[in-house]
């Protein structure tokens, strides 16, 4: 079963799809990092973010531009 699940994996891997949703997430993961940026400004240091309280943080964003 294993070496079934890596073949179908490894095949999903080699199409274009694959490369759309792969930098999908790539390219939303760069927007959320520009606008947490823009918003603390460049002297943030990456090493010693907390991503729960960034996560809360920007989900309290997203309602606040949705209302």
């Amino acid at each position: 079963m294993k070496v079934v699940v890596a073949k179908a994996v490894l095949a999903f891997q080699s199409t274009d799809k694959y490369n759309t949703i792969l930098f999908q997430w790539y390219f939303k993961g760069f927007e959320l990092l520009r606008r947490y940026l823009i918003k603390h400004g460049l002297g943030t240091d990456l090493e010693e973010l907390d991503f729960e309280a960034v996560d809360k943080e920007m989900e309290a964003d997203e309602v606040a531009l949705a209302t």
